[in-house]
């Protein structure tokens, strides 16, 4: 479920910039192309908005790069394998931490500049509220 963070952008839009919604199937032929198993809401995420930029500096990772200006996930995760990310991390928030999924127990979990497990959530609303919300909703008048 991501309805927290759509309702959010609804409240604040100036908060959201997100790059454009995706076409499902293109995103579920990416997801099976690349041999994953990701969260719904995840990819719920990228056909709604196709990533973007919230709170001006968190950035939520689009699949493939969707414009010349933002980064995608495919490229995030090869930078931080060549130093030490673990395959099983897929990192999909960079900003002022990293977020990912893990891929082995599928839970949506921070981690520390060296890869560690910091917090783990069980969906996107629980990621978002405990984590970007928590700490630039305030700012935002998002709270």
């Amino acid at each position: 479920m991501i309805d927290l963070l759509m309702a959010d952008a609804k409240i604040a839009p100036q908060a959201f910039e997100w790059n454009g919604s995706l076409k499902r199937e293109e995103v579920e032929d990416w997801v099976c192309k690349k041999q994953l198993t990701l969260p719904q809401d995840l990819i719920d995420l990228w056909v709604f908005t196709g990533g973007g930029v919230v709170f001006e500096s968190e950035q939520i990772l689009a699949p493939w790069q969707v414009h010349s200006f933002a980064k995608s996930l495919e490229n995030v995760n090869t930078e931080h394998l060549l130093r030490g990310k673990p395959s099983r991390l897929l990192i999909f928030e960079e900003g002022s931490f990293l977020s990912a999924i893990d891929l082995l127990t599928q839970k949506i979990v921070t981690i520390d500049e060296n890869y560690k497990q910091e917090s783990s959530f069980s969906d996107l609303n629980s990621w978002y509220r405990q984590t970007l919300r928590h700490e630039f909703g305030e700012r935002y008048s998002v709270t």
